[in-house]
């Protein structure tokens, strides 16, 4: 009997076969948000494993949110959680931009009730083990998805994110628009701040999600 207060997410079966799994169409065209450090591009294709979907080389992920709070919490969640403010050091030089998806995508929806069945759950976008949710990435992408919609781990109502598949790198297309993330964090209710003016203490990457 497995234990309820055990992590109960596993990868997937090699055998296990995903081209029925719940899916969602997402258009070419429409608008998503993306947190990262000001002079970067906006859509870059994580690769290294920091990030929670990420693929292997020659393909790599880029995280993107249906609104800018849900973008900002993936960079400010691990030390607001943590110790109930935001350090200002952490916003300095970071955007959200506004981007628009380059073409249609099928994503794998792990929000959907049919997910269960496959033997996904809610852990597969919490979990600090990556190792499981890219072995995830790699199966669906194995089986012709193209990105992964889920729920983002800082984001408890509707936020709602996707990791998007593409050749590993930067990509040099440009932000629709683009607005400071401490901006977006001050209308953030709750939120506090503070001007510590020391370096930040977490690793805070731009591709967390």
């Amino acid at each position: 009997m497995v234990e309820r207060n055990q992590p109960s997410q596993k990868p997937p079966a090699a055998e296990l076969d995903l081209q029925h799994f719940p899916s969602r169409a997402i258009l070419a065209g429409t608008q998503w948000k993306r947190a990262h450090r000001a002079e970067r591009e906006p859509w870059f294709f994580a690769s290294a494993g920091s990030g929670r979907f990420d693929l292997e080389e020659p393909m790599g992920t880029c995280y993107v949110a249906n609104r800018a709070e849900g973008a900002a919490r993936e960079v400010i969640g691990p030390e607001f959680i943590s110790t109930g403010f935001v350090n200002r050091q952490l916003l300095k030089d970071r955007v959200v931009s506004t981007v628009l998806m380059p073409s249609d995508l099928t994503a794998a929806k792990l929000t959907a009730d049919g997910a269960f069945a496959f033997g996904v759950s809610n852990e597969l976008s919490a979990t600090s083990d990556y190792s499981i949710c890219q072995s995830w990435a790699a199966a669906f992408a194995s089986h012709g998805f193209t990105a992964i919609w889920y729920q983002p781990r800082f984001s408890p109502a509707k936020g709602r994110a996707v990791a998007v598949f593409g050749d590993a790198g930067a990509w040099t297309e440009k932000p629709h628009e683009t607005t400071s993330l401490e901006s977006v964090v001050e209308r953030m209710p709750g939120v506090t701040i503070v001007d510590t003016g020391k370096k930040n203490s977490f690793d805070i990457r731009d591709e967390p999600m």
